[in-house]
C-alpha cells in the first residue's frame, strides 16, 4: 500500500537557469588594450612626421640631444644618425614636431650650425658652449617630401628674405667669392651667394643677392665690374691711388652703376644675366657706341699710343683709338703709320647741338677745308703716354679726302715735342751751315795786324810816318773783310736763326699748352707723394690702421698745471 501511495505522488522535475558567457574579469584586459592603441595613436599624431637628410660627415650631431631649429625656434630633434648605404655621407633621422610638420616642403633647406670662420664673416661662436645644432629654412613649395640632402655651408641669405637675384658672368677670375658685397658708390646694397668655374667655357659664374630696399637701382642698362684691392694706376691723368673698405680689401667686392650717356632701361628681374668686367673702365667702354670711324696716318713714332686711348676735340673727349696696325693702310702709305680711330656717339650727342653733328660728309670734307686736323699729344710726360687730338689750324693747305680702304684718311700735323725737335734740328742745321770759321779766322787776322801795326807805333814814334803807314794798311785789312761777302750774310743768318730758335721755344713757354701740362704733371706727381707720406707716416704711427681704420679724432683735453 505504501508503494502504491509513492507511485501516485509526483516526482518534481529539475530547474534551469542561463549563465553568463563573459565574465567580468576579462573586461580589465580589454580596457587595456584599448587604452593602449589610443595612448599609441595619440603618441604617433604627437610626434609629428619623421624625415631624413643626408649630410657628408656628422660632425657635431648626436642622437637624442642635437635640436633642430628654424629661426632660433626649436622644430624637431635628431632620432637617429647612421651611414649612409653608398658610405658617401651620413643620413640623420629628425623627428620633427607637430606643429612644425608643414615645414617639411619641397624647398626646405638643412644646414648644420657650428663654429665658422672667414674672410668676410664669423658665425655660429654661440654653438661652442650650447653645442652644433640643425637650422631648418622653409621653403615656399606646396609640396611635401620626407628625404632631403643638407647644405655642406649655411646659405648667405635665406631663401624667405625678399630681394633680387642676379647671375653674372665673368670671363676673368677675380677676388670676390660668397659672402662678398655688391656695391653702389661704396655703399653695400647686396652679397654674392653662390660662385662656380664653368670647365666647358672657362668663365666664372656669380649668383648675386641685392636688398629689397635697393633693387631699383638694378636696370637693365647698369653696368658690374669687380672692385678689388688697393689699385695704383699711372695714365693719361696721371698717378691713382685707390684705397677701398677693409673688407672689399679682405674679401674682395662687386660694384655696379650706369655708365655716363646713356638711359637707365627698365628695372631688372629675378635671374637677369649681366656681365661681369674686371674694372670701371672697361665696364665704360662696353657702352660705346661708334659715330663714325677715321683713319690717321702719321710721320712721327707712336711710341706711347696704345689701344682705347682718348681722342679729345679742344679737351673735350669724343671717341678712342681702335687700332694701331699698318693693315689699315695700303702700299702707298707705307712709311706712315695708320692709327684707326672711332668717335663716341654717346659722347658727341653730349657736347654738340644737332646741328653740329648732322652734317654727314659733306660737313667732314668741310670742316677738312677750314684745317681740321689730327695730331699727337702728350697725354702725361712722366708715363710717355699720348692721345690724339683734333683741332683747327691756320695756313693748312687744302687737302682733299683721301679713302683708304673702308676709311677716310683725316690729315695730320705734327705737333708737340716732335715739332720741336725738328724746329731745333732745322735751327742746328743752319747754324752748321753758316762760314762761322773763316769769318772768325779773317778777323782774327786783321786784329793781330793792327796789334802789330801799334806795337811798332810805340817802339818808333819818331818814325810815324811809317807807323801811319802800317796803321793805315791794318784798317785796309779791317775794311776789307767787313766788305766780304760772306761775312755781310752773317748778321742775317745770325738773326733768322735767333727768330726760329725764339719760335721754337715758344712752344715751352710759360703761356704754351705743354708747359701747363708739365705744371699739371707735377702738381699730381706732388700731391701723389704727399699721399703716399701720409699714408706711410700713419702707418708707421699705428700699423694696426690698416685694419681697424685710423678711428675718430678725440679733442685733448688740456691738463691743469700743477701747483707749485
Amino acid at each position: 500500500m505504501n508503494k502504491k501511495r509513492e507511485a501516485t505522488q509526483e516526482e518534481p522535475s529539475p530547474q534551469t537557469r542561463e549563465t553568463r558567457r563573459l565574465s567580468l574579469v576579462w573586461m580589465i584586459p580589454l580596457v587595456a588594450v584599448v587604452l593602449g592603441g589610443w595612448l599609441v595613436f595619440r603618441h604617433l599624431q604627437s610626434q609629428g612626421p619623421l624625415i631624413e637628410v643626408q649630410f657628408g660627415t656628422a660632425d657635431g650631431i648626436v642622437a637624442g640631444k642635437t635640436e633642430v631649429r628654424s629661426r632660433s625656434v626649436k622644430v624637431g630633434m635628431v632620432e637617429d644618425v647612421r651611414l649612409a648605404d653608398d658610405l658617401k655621407g651620413v643620413v640623420v633621422k629628425i623627428r620633427l614636431d607637430p606643429k612644425a610638420a608643414g615645414l617639411a616642403r619641397l624647398d626646405t633647406l638643412f644646414w648644420v650650425v657650428r663654429p665658422r670662420v672667414s674672410g668676410t664673416s664669423i658665425s655660429g661662436l654661440g654653438t661652442i658652449i650650447s653645442g652644433a645644432y640643425i637650422e631648418l629654412d622653409p621653403g615656399s613649395s606646396e609640396d611635401t617630401v620626407r628625404s632631403y640632402v643638407g647644405l655642406e655651408e649655411p646659405p648667405v641669405t635665406p631663401s624667405g628674405v625678399p630681394g633680387l637675384r642676379l647671375n653674372l658672368l665673368a670671363a676673368d677670375r677675380g677676388q670676390a667669392g660668397v659672402g662678398s658685397p655688391v656695391l653702389y658708390e661704396g655703399n653695400e646694397v647686396g652679397t654674392i651667394e653662390r660662385r662656380r668655374f664653368n670647365a666647358k667655357t672657362k668663365e666664372v659664374e656669380l649668383r648675386a643677392f641685392i636688398y629689397k630696399e635697393y633693387s631699383s637701382l638694378v636696370t637693365e642698362n647698369v653696368r658690374f665690374w669687380h672692385e678689388s684691392g688697393v689699385e695704383v694706376t699711372a695714365g693719361a691723368e696721371g698717378f691713382k691711388l685707390k684705397l677701398p673698405s677693409i673688407e672689399t680689401l679682405l674679401a674682395g667686392g662687386i660694384a655696379f652703376g650706369l655708365p655716363e650717356g646713356i638711359e637707365a632701361g627698365a628695372k631688372a628681374q629675378d635671374d637677369s644675366n649681366y656681365v661681369l668686367y674686371g674694372t670701371q673702365e672697361r665696364a665704360a667702354e662696353s657702352v660705346f657706341r661708334s659715330g663714325g670711324e677715321f683713319l690717321l696716318l702719321f710721320d712721327q713714332s707712336v711710341r706711347g699710343l696704345v689701344e682705347g686711348a682718348k681722342v679729345e676735340f679742344r679737351g673735350l673727349q669724343v671717341g678712342r683709338v681702335a687700332g694701331i696696325s699698318f693693315l689699315y693702310g695700303d702700299k702707298a702709305e707705307s712709311r706712315r703709320v695708320p692709327v684707326l680711330v672711332q668717335l663716341n656717339q654717346a659722347m658727341i650727342e653730349k657736347h654738340f647741338s644737332p646741328s653740329m653733328r648732322d652734317e654727314g660728309g659733306e660737313g667732314m670734307a668741310r670742316a677738312i677745308g677750314e684745317g681740321l686736323r689730327g695730331s699727337l699729344r702728350p697725354a702725361n710726360l712722366l708715363t710717355g703716354q699720348l692721345y690724339v687730338d683734333l683741332d683747327f689750324y691756320d695756313d693748312i693747305p687744302v687737302t682733299p679726302i683721301v679713302q683708304i680702304g673702308d676709311y677716310a684718311v683725316l690729315p695730320t700735323v705734327e705737333t708737340g715735342l716732335a715739332r720741336l725737335e725738328e724746329q731745333i734740328a732745322a735751327v742746328l742745321n743752319k747754324l752748321e751751315a753758316l762760314p762761322l770759321q773763316e769769318s772768325l779766322a779773317k778777323i782774327d787776322g786783321a786784329v793781330e795786324q793792327s796789334t802789330r801795326a801799334l806795337e811798332a807805333a810805340e817802339k818808333a814814334f819818331g818814325r810815324s810816318e811809317t807807323a801811319i803807314a802800317e796803321v793805315r794798311d791794318s784798317l785796309r785789312a779791317v775794311r776789307k773783310v767787313l766788305e766780304d761777302p760772306e761775312f755781310s750774310k752773317l748778321p742775317g743768318e745770325v738773326r733768322e736763326t735767333l727768330v726760329a730758335l725764339r719760335g721754337s721755344l715758344e712752344g715751352v713757354g710759360p703761356k704754351s699748352s705743354l708747359y701747363g701740362d708739365l705744371r699739371r704733371t707735377m702738381d699730381e706727381l706732388r700731391g701723389a707723394a704727399r699721399s703716399i707720406e701720409r699714408v706711410a707716416q700713419t702707418i708707421e704711427e699705428k700699423p694696426n690702421s690698416l685694419v681697424f681704420g685710423k678711428g675718430l679724432k678725440r679733442e685733448v683735453i688740456p691738463r691743469a698745471i700743477p701747483a707749485q
